[in-house]
């Protein structure tokens, strides 16, 4: 079964890992989205870590990638 991390885009992942090298916090993100099943078991304290350490805006987003995380997460083409 995938978790949210295999399911994050590349550069989503690469921006986090980034921050995992400084940040403890990164590191507590990183371990919740390798331990989720799915976008539906991050709080929005997860979703806030994902915003910051990717350097995304709240402008920047939409309330669809808030609740379902299509921003972030890799679409069937994707893969």
């Amino acid at each position: 079964m995938k978790t949210v991390w295999n399911q994050l885009r590349p550069f989503y992942q690469n921006k986090i890992r980034e921050g995992t090298y400084k940040y403890t916090s990164a590191k507590r993100l990183k371990y919740r989205l390798m331990s989720a099943h799915g976008w539906y078991d991050l709080s929005m304290r997860d979703i806030q870590g994902i915003l910051t350490y990717t350097d995304k805006y709240t402008h920047e987003v939409t309330a669809q990638d808030i609740m379902y995380g299509t921003e972030f997460l890799k679409i069937e083409s994707d893969e």
